[in-house]
């Protein structure tokens, strides 16, 4: 493990995912997926097309290109799934151990919202949709600040407690 190790940050052998065993974070950077899971403590996640700042202490981000066969550097449309802490209304542990579960609770499901915003580096965002909990299109969108000058892009926050989504669609302009 020592050639993939440097410090507490442990790197896979294709170099596409870390782990930060001290913040607590994994990194995700595929050419189809990039993103986070963890502790980001507000620290912007530079990856390969993209950049994340998250405005939550804790989620897991991740933008996948919407078709098997492209990446996020060519899809025409890619999925972002946004989520945090969860669980059952009434979910309890043992206080003492806090591993025993006194009570598995029932639904509805409390979600921990997640707020980020997320930059594409080198891709013109379109639209942004936000999509329901079954990933079906609600009508509803994003503000997006599209790149001005030599910058190419697009930046738009996602904020699920606003939003009430999980999922998001980006559309890019051709």
């Amino acid at each position: 493990m020592s050639k993939y190790t440097d410090g507490k940050v442990i790197t896979s052998a294709t170099g596409q995912l870390k782990w930060d065993s001290g913040d607590g974070v994994v990194t995700i950077n595929t050419p189809g997926t990039q993103g986070y899971v963890g502790f980001a403590h507000g620290k912007s996640m530079e990856l390969g097309d993209l950049t994340i700042t998250p405005a939550t202490n804790y989620a897991s981000i991740l933008i996948t290109a919407a078709d098997v066969k492209k990446t996020l550097a060519d899809d025409n449309r890619v999925l972002i799934s946004a989520i945090a802490r969860n669980s059952n209304s009434g979910f309890r542990i043992l206080t003492l151990d806090n591993k025993t579960i006194v009570d598995n609770g029932k639904a509805p499901i409390m979600l921990e919202p997640v707020k980020a915003e997320i930059t594409f580096k080198n891709r013109n965002v379109k639209q942004v949709n936000i999509l329901d909990h079954d990933g079906n299109e609600t009508g509803a969108s994003l503000p997006v600040v599209s790149g001005t000058g030599k910058w190419i892009g697009g930046q738009f926050t996602i904020d699920s407690a606003k939003d009430h989504a999980i999922y998001y669609e980006v559309l890019f302009a051709q």
